[in-house]
């Protein structure tokens, strides 16, 4: 979605579009850096769900978008995504091997890629399913029927009609918000869930060897 917005209602270049995702790459790797220390004190559990919460609350930032809106707002949401991502990611995947004993820890790294390969294949059909009725609905009835498919073919068709664009891109930012608005409300029903079923593990300390502690004593 953002891609498409980036470079169909905001005008950017396919390469400025791919650079406008910069604040995810550089924050994920903030979160992936403070997950690894907060891990240890606060346990995955509690991790993931405040990873969960803010990548909600970048969705809920991203419906407040519109045509005309500058790309600060995008950005901070990117910002966030990219932090609660990796937050919650590396303790999501840290909780599931640590319940898998060791000789099957490919078997539990296979299943936590095809978890992942698969939610990311029903996330895109739903969302963009959601996104593009929701388009071919805020389109006015008066539009080409090729107009109606996607903002790709309204932009195509209309051929330098300035209300056609502009409809374009209000139908599509539209559908945006309210694609966004669902992917938070699961995001967060995920967060819940995960709060409820993870258990709230700490890695232990080390012990300390018997030889070392009695030297202390």
């Amino acid at each position: 979605m953002l891609t498409q917005y980036l470079q169909f209602v905001l005008g950017y270049s396919p390469v400025k579009a791919g650079l406008a995702f910069v604040p995810l790459a550089v924050t994920a790797l903030v979160g992936n850096l403070a997950g690894a220390g907060l891990a240890a004190r606060i346990g995955n559990r509690l991790l993931v769900l405040a990873g969960m919460l803010v990548m909600a609350s970048s969705f809920a930032l991203l419906t407040t978008v519109s045509a005309d809106t500058a790309f600060a707002v995008p950005a901070i949401a990117l910002g966030l995504l990219g932090l609660g991502a990796g937050l919650a990611m590396p303790a999501a995947v840290g909780a599931l091997m640590g319940t898998i004993p060791a000789d099957k820890a490919g078997v539990g790294s296979a299943l936590n890629d095809t978890i992942q390969q698969a939610g990311t294949a029903l996330g895109i059909a739903i969302l963009g399913s959601l996104l593009s009725s929701g388009f071919a609905r805020e389109m006015s009835d008066g539009a080409p029927e090729q107009a109606k498919h996607s903002i790709a073919g309204a932009l195509a068709v209309a051929h330098g009609d300035t209300g056609l664009i502009q409809a374009a891109r209000d139908a599509f930012t539209a559908s945006m918000a309210t694609t966004f608005t669902v992917g938070a409300i699961g995001v967060v029903a995920a967060a819940v869930l995960a709060a409820l079923v993870m258990r709230d593990t700490k890695p232990e300390p080390a012990a300390e060897p018997a030889g070392e502690a009695e030297l202390v004593a």
